[in-house]
């Protein structure tokens, strides 16, 4: 395949061109040296994942309730009136039809902002049942902004301890029947009961006396600087924490070894902004404006540490030797042994500077360097590689017409190689889910495969440690952990909305296969487009949860 992609989403993006290096043919794979070059867009990038679809997973770890009704554990009969609403059911003027099945004991209903918990079953209007947490015996709850535009409508008509029948025309639900998908299509009938409502938090929105830039960002300065400001075109380093509105960490830079430096004119502009405006040591709480983000707010703690001018522009040295590809380099030390073949997983270390000499990403910062197949790196990259014996060092200057200067300078070590394992066997299935797979509300199917020793489910807010492999369709493989020989581990919370979802349904130890759609993976498949399209296929099994939140 042209790409190698992941399940991983990338939320980190270096505004100085390093995805060049490295991620330009990877759009959806996060490597384990994250970019230590901070950005506005990897404060926002909570929105933006390559999911565009309306249709996003409910939480699977359903929250406590007070008071819950004894849990059935029979297959909910389909209703008599599945097909249609009756002539005496309620209309909303989208479309969303409804009846109430039982009056409810509350007084509150919930606004599109809270969390709530619900029993539901759901099916097509051929009566076949689709999800049903009543059959699996356990409630779940999620962010009402979170599901289809049925549900987050209907749900708002609610009380708690009341429960109602939905008819919800295609548009409000996953869009019309598709010959051979999976996924529930054209109207749909779910009956939903409202156990619990959380309310959002009360910072849903900036507070009233906050600042405004020109552009109209709100902020409150939190510590007061002192001296001049930056210029357009001085490099500035900073600090700074991006959270949801509702508290959610999305990026610190503090966990860093060291503050992020970049151009200010190379930073996006509302950021570009802000620190225009600072000087040296000022901190502000600024609420920058994002309508996918939960609240409609990234909450960004900014500190403009220092600046400076932004320093000469190098040139590549006249001596440099040249790869077969036209790629300048110098080595630093002599490797020996072999050369990797394309196929081969090769391990190796990178230090990428701009001209200027600000460091870019530094796998060296890491715990362990990056492995990966040498035939799914970029082109420039895997040539120099290719090129190299085991232990070899080279400094490369990279050809980046939009980095200052043309190039990035690229300290390169290939630590070692060896040959992929063999490639796991399609599952018979792969191409739809069976009969007897589960499936969710957001249209997640998935089996077990093989039970897991574990007690605990990992939460969206953990990093997991899993062994992996990915398939479209059709059987072709298009990523695996396996094959590369060593597990893949990330925060839950970055990758792709069906991983999300899917292995907050696992305990350590177990394996599972899903079949994710398309709105919950990389969208659909397009004609020349390197990554996977249309539902996936994945076997995932989880080997840890590596750092359980609140450890």
């Amino acid at each position: 395949m042209a790409d190698d992609v992941s399940p991983v989403t990338i939320r980190a993006v270096d505004i100085r061109l390093l995805a060049w290096m490295l991620l330009r043919p990877m759009k959806n794979r996060i490597f384990t040296p994250l970019m230590t070059a901070a950005v506005f867009a990897s404060v926002t990038a909570i929105s933006c994942s390559e999911e565009t679809s309306d249709v996003k997973p409910p939480a699977a770890e359903p929250k406590e309730v007070a008071a819950q009704p004894e849990k059935e554990k029979t297959m909910p009969e389909a209703p008599s009136d599945v097909a249609a609403p009756p002539a005496d059911a309620e209309k909303t003027e989208s479309g969303l039809a409804s009846k109430v099945l039982k009056a409810g004991t509350g007084d509150k209903k919930p606004a599109a902002a809270d969390t709530v918990t619900v029993h539901y079953t759901g099916w097509t209007t051929d009566g076949k049942q689709f999800d049903s947490s009543v059959e699996r015996g356990q409630p779940a709850s999620f962010p009402l902004n979170g599901v289809i535009k049925g549900w987050t409508e209907g749900l708002q008509l609610m009380v708690e301890g009341e429960k109602r029948r939905f008819w919800i025309p295609e548009e409000l639900a996953y869009g019309p029947k598709v010959e051979g998908s999976p996924r529930p299509g054209g109207m749909l009938c779910f009956d939903v009961e409202l156990l619990g409502i959380q309310e959002a938090p009360e910072a849903a929105k900036p507070p009233e006396d906050t600042e405004k830039t020109a552009s109209g960002v709100a902020y409150k300065v939190t510590k007061k600087g002192e001296g001049e400001k930056p210029g357009a075109g001085d490099v500035v380093t900073f600090q700074f924490t991006g959270k949801t509105m509702d508290g959610q960490v999305v990026q610190d830079s503090r966990s860093q070894p060291a503050p992020p430096s970049a151009p200010l004119d190379q930073l996006p502009p509302a950021m570009a902004e802000l620190f225009s405006e600072m000087t040296a040591g000022e901190q502000r709480t600024c609420w920058i404006p994002e309508a996918n983000a939960p609240g409609g707010f990234i909450v960004a703690d900014l500190e403009l540490v220092s600046f400076k001018d932004a320093p000469p522009i190098a040139e590549v040295p006249a001596d440099a030797e040249k790869s077969a590809s036209g790629i300048a380099y110098k080595q630093i030390k002599k490797g020996e042994g072999d050369k990797p073949g394309a196929t081969d997983i090769v391990t190796f270390q990178f230090t990428a500077k701009t001209m200027q000499g600000d460091v870019m990403q530094d796998s060296r910062t890491q715990p362990q360097p990056p492995s990966m197949p040498l035939d799914k790196l970029s082109p420039e990259l895997g040539g120099i590689i290719a090129e190299m014996n085991a232990g070899e060092q080279r400094m490369c200057w990279l050809p980046e017409a939009n980095a200052p200067g043309g190039f990035i300078a690229a300290d390169i070590e290939l630590v070692s190689f060896k040959a992929p394992a063999p490639a796991p066997t399609v599952p018979e299935d792969v191409a739809a889910a069976p009969a007897d797979a589960e499936k969710t509300a957001s249209g997640l199917a998935s089996k077990v495969l093989k039970a897991g020793e574990g007690k605990v489910k990992p939460k969206a807010s953990d990093t997991v440690k899993v062994h992996y492999t990915g398939w479209e369709t059709d059987g072709k493989m298009f990523d695996s952990s396996v094959t590369r020989g060593e597990p893949t581990q990330f925060p839950l919370g970055n990758v792709i909305p069906g991983w999300t979802e899917g292995l907050q349904l696992m305990v350590e130890g177990e394996k599972r296969r899903f079949w994710i759609p398309e709105e919950l993976a990389y969208g659909p498949k397009q004609e020349g487009g390197g990554r996977p399209g249309g539902m996936l296929c994945f076997d995932v099994e989880l080997l840890e949860i590596v750092s359980p939140e609140g450890e």
